[in-house]
This record gives C-alpha cells, structure tokens and sequence, in this order.
C-alpha cells in the first residue's frame, strides 16, 4: 500500500501545492508574531484546512531550496476546544522567517496572475538553519 503523503505527488515527485494557500497562511503567521492556532488561523480567512494549508507552505519553502522543508513550518497540540476539536499551534522558525518575508513582499511587488507562480529559486536562500533551531522551543 502507498503512503498517503504521498498520494498527491505528481510524476516528478512533487506534491501537488496551493500557492494563494500558503500566502494566506504566512500572512497570518506574520500578523500574529509568526506563530498562531487553528483557531486564528480558522478565523482569519474562514478555514477548517489550516494543516493542509502549512503543508502548502513546507512545499513553497522546498521550491525556494530550503534544505529542511519538513520542518519548516512549526506545528504542536496546545488543547481541545470547548466542542472537543484539536487546537494546534503552528510556527515559522527564526531562521525562515526572512524568507517568508521576502516572498510575502515579492508578492505585494509583483501579483502573480491567477494560477501563476513565481520563480521560487530566484528569491533566494535564507541562511542554514540548523536542524535543532527548527524544532527547539526558543524558536516558538
């Protein structure tokens, strides 16, 4: 049986990806400090998806060269809401948060048509980040 990570890999290997997701995503991570829950992430642009929407995110930092992709985007339980659903709180570490900002700002500076994607590579790569730093609780 196949893994289902992998279900949505295309034939090159890549998983399939949402580029308007994944700006949504960093936008609100940006606005709360570069880390928040479901719940504002929910909130913020009326989402039920916001894990699919980080995996977006893993995927565009893959495109831009970043080594750990996997581990690019922070993700632990904090609690259960009142109706008994899982909060999460996601997370862009320290050491990417330049990149996000780079790509949220070549997006204000240059909208890309519908469907369209920028050259991720030409952005740029941030600085190694060291597999600790990534899941370490300085970077929260």
């Amino acid at each position: 049986m196949s893994d289902p990570a992998f279900a949505k890999a295309t034939a090159d290997g890549r998983m399939h990806w949402s580029y308007p997701a994944a700006l949504r995503f960093l936008r609100v991570l940006r606005a709360h400090g570069w880390q928040a829950t479901t719940w504002q992430i929910g909130e913020a642009y009326r989402t039920a998806a916001a894990h699919s929407d980080a995996a977006s995110v893993r995927a565009m930092f893959r495109e831009c060269g970043v080594e750990d992709w996997q581990g690019s985007v922070g993700c632990e339980f904090v609690t259960r809401s009142e109706e008994d659903r899982h909060v999460y709180r996601y997370w862009i570490p320290r050491g990417l948060r330049d990149l996000a900002e780079r790509v949220l700002r070549w997006e204000r500076e240059h909208p890309t048509p519908r469907g369209a994607r920028p050259d991720f590579v030409a952005l740029g790569r941030p600085a190694r980040v060291e597999q600790a730093s990534l899941f370490s609780g300085s970077q929260k």
